[in-house]
């Protein structure tokens, strides 16, 4: 069995943390044993391009090894920022030079599995038809919850040749229940056996840490990109009152991004100064360390196509309180925490107030046990084996 991956973004020396997970996810599955690689063109932004980045990204091929994974990438440039449908053309074209130096090295894989649409999946469409190899799809862009396409989906001009990708895929797996509904229903109606879900994975065993809690004061955190979906200045709004009612509470929020300016800002015009902290960009070692020290977890984002900064959370054995609006609503009970309307400042403040009130009704071992069974690395690994298995083993090849 020969699995080849297709991802729509990649973790680069220039940007490590740029779909990270992806890069855990294909580590866990080849050490494990699974014949898996990965090609992906790295079309860097031109506002990037100078002449020390052109030495690293000049239209170049290379092979990576990290562990047991074997990689092979294509180091160039976006020429056309903005005109979407050359990216498209682009991306296309790099994946199949990079294809064919893959196989003269590799041999032809027995499945080509795309990591989202934008331009993965249109990638592995076009490799499909020219190689005759069978290619799926795991759908992880949060954009699908809002109804965008890269634009309106009932009117982006993607959208007949998605529907066109998806209909020639052999399976089409989406990260939350969320993402699927949106797919079936402007996509594929009413072919509900080509669907499934596919969550992602956390490595639960790394975030087990258990550390004293601060009995001074009730300690929350948040980890997210410091940007406008994850409703930060309405966890400020929120915060501000939740500390009226009980003062010794504080809340630190790890990341960074384009509003941490103007949420320090609020922080001080919310009189928050002495009970929030913008703790900036933290080592995944920093954040378990953060987790393990706190008592619950917040972040009431727009929507989540999944949600990993919660799993991470669960893992560690916090409750947590999170946005009803896509994949949370898949894990999170009355038994491991909170889902609140990010839209209603009073759902979060009484989450907030209640879990504060009630938090040793939580069990910190039974959710730390249920996040390893449904979203542990050896769970990600068999379902991925098994789905490989029955796929090929339906496949006319």
């Amino acid at each position: 069995m020969h699995i080849l991956w297709l991802p729509s973004w990649f973790p680069t020396s220039a940007h490590p943390l740029n779909g990270i997970f992806f890069k855990e996810q294909l580590k866990a599955l080849s050490n494990h044993g699974l014949k898996i690689r990965m090609i992906y063109p790295d079309l860097r932004r031109l506002r990037e391009f100078n002449g020390i980045n052109l030495i690293d990204n000049h239209f170049q091929k290379s092979f990576c090894r990290e562990d047991a994974l074997e990689m092979v990438f294509f180091h160039g440039w976006n020429l056309y920022p903005k005109q979407i449908k050359k990216q498209k053309e682009a991306f296309i074209k790099a994946s199949f030079s990079l294809f064919q130096s893959y196989i003269k090295k590799f041999g032809k894989p027995d499945l080509i599995h795309a990591q989202s649409a934008f331009w993965g999946a249109f990638a592995a469409k076009s490799l499909s038809d020219a190689y005759s190899i069978p290619f799926i799809i795991t759908e992880h862009l949060g954009e699908f919850l809002k109804g965008i396409a890269l634009s309106p989906i009932d009117t982006c001009w993607t959208t007949p040749i998605l529907k066109e990708v998806f209909e020639k895929s052999s399976k089409i797996l989406s990260v939350s229940n969320a993402i699927s509904a949106v797919l079936k229903k402007h996509y594929l109606p009413n072919q509900d056996h080509k669907f499934d879900i596919m969550p992602n994975c956390v490595d639960t065993d790394f975030f087990k840490q258990r550390k004293e809690k601060p009995k001074d004061n009730f300690h929350w955190i948040s980890v997210s990109h410091l940007t406008q979906d994850k409703n930060l200045s309405f966890l400020l709004k929120s915060f501000s009152q939740v500390v009226k009612t009980s003062p010794k509470t504080c809340l630190s929020i790890y990341g960074d991004g384009p509003l941490r300016k103007q949420l320090q800002s609020e922080i001080q015009s919310l009189n928050l100064t002495g009970h929030v902290r913008l703790c900036g960009q933290a080592t995944r070692e920093g954040v378990r360390e953060a987790l393990s020290k706190s008592h619950a977890f917040v972040l009431p984002s727009l929507a989540e196509s999944f949600g990993v900064a919660y799993i991470e959370a669960l893992a560690t054995g916090l409750p947590v309180v999170a946005t009803l609006k896509g994949g949370p609503k898949d894990f999170v009970t009355k038994a491991n925490g909170y889902l609140v309307n990010p839209e209603k400042k009073e759902e979060l403040i009484h989450a907030m107030i209640d879990c504060q009130k009630n938090i040793d009704f939580f069990d910190q071992e039974a959710i730390e046990q249920e996040a390893k069974q449904r979203f542990g690395v050896q769970t990600f690994v068999n379902r991925h084996l098994n789905l490989y298995e029955n796929l090929l083993t339906k496949s006319p090849s």
